[in-house]
Parts: C-alpha cells; sequence; structure tokens
C-alpha cells in the first residue's frame, strides 16, 4: 500500500553550463549591441561573475571570436544593423518626408529597439546626414556612360534607358528629389549634389551633339535637359501612377527617343 505522505518529487533540471549561459547570453548582447557590450552586461545577462567570464572565456573577443567560428554569429553583423537602419530610414523618409519622420517609425521598420537605433545614431540629424551621404554615393556611382561614336539616335536611346531604369529602381528616391517639401531643403540638397553632376553630363553631352550640328543650336542645352527630363519623369512615374500605363522600358525609350530627335533636328 502506497503511504499518501509520500510526495513524488520530480528531479528539477540541471542548470545550463556556465559556458553554455555565457555563449547564450553573449548571442544576445551582441544581437542587441553589436561588439559593443561590457563583461559587466555579459556576467548579469549570464548570471555569473567577473571571474568565472575570465576563467570561461579568457577575454570578450576571444568569445566573439570562438562563436564566429561556430558560425553561432556574424562579426560583420553590424554592418548588417546599418543597412537595415538605412533601408527602414529609406523608406520610412519616403512615406513621410525628412521632417516628419521619427526615430521610433525608423526603428520599427528596421526591427530593432529604439535604443540599438540611438547607440548607432545618437540623434536624428546624426541618422538623416548618414542617409543623404549614403543616396549620394549610390546616384554619383550610377553608370550613365555616354558613348561618343553612336549616331544621334542610338545616343539618345541608350541614355533614355539608362535613365529610366535608374528611375524606375529608385522611384522613392527620385521623389524626394523632385517633390519633397520645400522645408527640407537642407537634406535634399546633399543628395541633389550628385544628381546635379548627372545632369551636367547629360547637358555637356547634348552639347556636343550641337557642337556635330546633329541638334539644333538655337535651343539652349539647359532646355534640352528639361525637356528630356520632363518626358522621363511622365514615362517613370506620372503615366504608372495617373494613366495605369506600365513603364516598358524598350518601348518607350524608343518613343521619347523619337519624339526628342524629332523636335530637336
Amino acid at each position: 500500500m502506497i503511504d499518501k505522505h509520500i510526495t513524488h518529487i520530480i528531479p528539477k533540471p540541471n542548470p545550463m553550463p556556465p559556458s553554455n549561459k555565457i555563449s547564450q547570453a553573449a548571442i544576445t548582447l551582441f544581437t542587441q549591441h553589436g561588439q559593443n557590450f561590457t563583461l559587466d552586461q555579459l556576467a548579469q545577462k549570464a548570471q555569473t561573475s567577473r571571474a568565472t567570464l575570465y576563467r570561461r572565456i579568457g577575454s570578450k573577443q576571444s568569445l566573439l571570436n570562438s562563436l564566429n567560428h561556430q558560425g553561432l554569429i556574424t562579426l560583420d553583423q553590424q554592418s548588417d544593423v546599418k543597412t537595415r537602419i538605412m533601408q527602414a530610414t529609406r523608406k520610412i523618409v519616403a512615406n513621410h518626408g525628412f521632417i516628419n519622420c521619427t526615430m521610433e517609425q525608423i526603428a520599427a521598420e528596421a526591427g530593432l529597439g529604439i535604443a540599438t537605433l540611438y547607440r548607432h545614431y545618437a540623434e536624428k540629424e546624426n541618422l538623416l546626414r548618414a542617409f543623404t551621404s549614403q543616396l549620394k554615393a549610390g546616384i554619383s556611382a550610377s553608370d550613365f556612360s555616354l558613348a561618343a561614336d553612336l549616331s544621334m539616335e542610338d545616343g539618345i536611346n541608350n541614355l533614355v534607358k539608362l535613365m529610366l531604369s535608374f528611375i524606375h529602381t529608385n522611384k522613392d528616391i527620385v521623389k524626394i528629389l523632385f517633390f519633397s517639401n520645400p522645408n527640407e531643403r537642407k537634406y535634399v540638397s546633399n543628395i541633389r549634389d550628385a544628381s546635379t553632376s548627372t545632369f551636367k553630363r547629360i547637358a555637356q553631352y547634348l552639347q556636343q551633339l550641337q557642337a556635330q550640328n546633329k541638334i539644333r543650336s538655337d535651343i539652349k542645352v539647359e532646355d534640352l535637359v528639361t525637356s528630356l527630363m520632363g518626358q522621363l519623369i511622365q514615362f517613370a512615374l506620372t503615366a504608372p501612377l495617373n494613366l495605369n500605363r506600365e513603364l516598358d522600358i524598350e518601348r518607350d525609350a524608343k518613343l521619347i527617343t523619337k519624339i526628342f530627335c524629332q523636335g530637336v533636328k
């Protein structure tokens, strides 16, 4: 007969070995802070002492190197976090503008805690400055090479295809450049520096065509650039939005080239 006073005791699970607890704590802290967490934070997270940390891991860098070698973390993960922040900033700025966007919106879009965002960028102005600098570098690196040995029609057609492709791929940025709030000029000016250099290259190309008597010389180059850019914006942005007309780069490049060339010969 079973004694009713005997209680069946379920064994309590053994605690995680300190090395595993330390590793798990380090992975969590690395995800939140990159490599910027302290040994005190690690000791607290792992519920152990600093003396135990030193015995187990030697140094924080040794632990990170070991976790990286095991594939549990990637030491360039911080750059991945910054990429997420830049992508989130781009989306939020495109939707809300530079002035109205908030750090909270950007952190949420990036899937990060607000504290993590502030650790990378102490204030919104710093983040927006980094964002516009990155955009400027991206626009400057875009390949708008113009071949001088082509016929006028082929050269213009190649240029139009390049520009249509760029505008289509970067609709959000183009909208910021051309349709942003005038009060946001200080943010946009940094990006426009790069786009201005692109316009200058196009203007120089059209000047060459004028010098070769392939384009009417009585039309100012800046008017030619304005006319061409207007068509590009209409075909790549306005028509798909307002006329439900999908952009076809090959087809529309030929049409824009035909309209432009007929008007300037």
